[in-house]
């Protein structure tokens, strides 16, 4: 079972858009990531800094 961790970090506007953002950036890491095509997002992790969130965004695969 193959699993992928990627990390980067977001302004912080508001909770609903901390979300968009989110999605916006999964979205983005399956379109420049190929091996995410079998993967799903098993788990995230959140740390909050002084003026941005810390996001680490698990996949493992799907089968």
């Amino acid at each position: 079972m193959n699993s992928f961790i990627y990390e980067g970090a977001l302004d912080y506007c508001s909770s609903d858009q901390l979300l968009v953002n989110i999605r916006e950036m999964v979205a983005d890491l399956r379109k420049c990531h190929p091996e995410l095509r079998g993967c799903a997002l098993a788990d995230l992790s959140l740390r909050r800094l002084p003026s941005m969130v810390s996001v680490t965004l698990y996949f493992q695969d799907k089968s």
